[in-house]
């Protein structure tokens, strides 16, 4: 599965089939991401998907929400019914458009198969999140782990430079891709 559009949203079915399973009593249990509910992390990709939408609509941006508890307002009553929407959603937005579509992003002009190379970190890294944080188990797409983990590791220390990522941890390289992604975005998974 080499086409980036493929595989973010192949990303987020695994994301919409972590958030169905997540037990009642367990949306506001505490996440790997400090201060963020599942629920307020839920918030937080459903988020970036309406970002994305409106990139691949041609709609202004609007800055990212940023407060746990405006997070956690954006699941409504039912967080595992608003991603499958999102999923729904992001397929309509991004199915008729062509790979070599430019989007207006926040990084500049960036075309679709590119911005959503990068997009793939959200439901990839937060849904090992939220496997973490309700006791299952996360299998996403090995080609799209390990061309993000490429990716990352590239850009060694400049994610913990933005203040949004923790600074990478030690793994072996033996791990798996998976685990390895997220000690370099700076989760622990031992």
């Amino acid at each position: 599965m080499t086409d980036a559009r493929e595989q973010y949203l192949a990303a987020w079915r695994v994301f919409a089939e972590l958030a169905h399973s997540v037990p009642a009593g367990q949306w506001d249990a505490p996440t790997p991401c400090a201060e963020w509910t599942v629920r307020a992390l839920i918030g937080h990709v459903l988020d970036g998907a309406h970002q994305v939408q409106a990139m691949a609509g041609g709609q202004d941006l609007v800055p990212p929400t940023q407060q746990p508890q405006d997070l956690a307002q954006l699941t409504g009553p039912d967080p595992a019914a608003a991603v499958h929407r999102a999923v729904a959603d992001l397929e309509v937005a991004l199915g008729g458009l062509p790979a070599d579509t430019l989007l207006h992003t926040r990084a500049g002009e960036l075309p679709l198969q590119q911005m959503l190379g990068m997009a793939l970190t959200e439901p990839v890294a937060h849904g090992w999140d939220l496997a973490t944080a309700t006791g299952q188990q996360a299998t996403f797409d090995a080609e799209a782990v390990t061309a993000l983990l490429a990716g990352v590791q590239q850009l060694g220390g400049q994610l913990a430079a933005t203040g949004m990522y923790r600074p990478a941890t030690i793994v072996d390289e033996q791990d798996p891709p998976l685990e390895r992604l997220m000690a370099a975005l700076g989760r622990t998974t031992g």
